[in-house]
């Protein structure tokens, strides 16, 4: 295992789950959640949430369903490099 290290993260953002279809995927988190749209992308994603925040959960158009990526808040956009060259995988 890898040692840690900061990555300067401050927040959870939301997770982003691939739909092979978009409408029916809304369908399912308002009734199952009541989840609400913030924004439609097209017919490609839908951003939903859950309470005041802008979104908490983006589904966008995927072949298979299943998790596309996770978002977190940093501190600063340095954040972001000083972690972009680790891998994200088991070694």
């Amino acid at each position: 295992m890898a040692p840690g290290r900061l990555a300067g993260i401050t927040g959870f953002g939301h997770p982003c789950l691939d739909a092979p279809d978009v409408a029916e995927a809304h369908r399912f988190w308002s009734t199952a959640f009541n989840a609400r749209v913030s924004d439609w992308i097209g017919d490609a994603a839908c951003l939903m949430r859950i309470d005041e925040v802008r979104h908490e959960l983006a589904v966008p158009k995927g072949g298979e369903p299943g998790l596309c990526h996770l978002d977190f808040q940093v501190a600063e956009l340095d954040d972001v490099f000083r972690n972009g060259h680790f891998p994200t995988g088991p070694a």
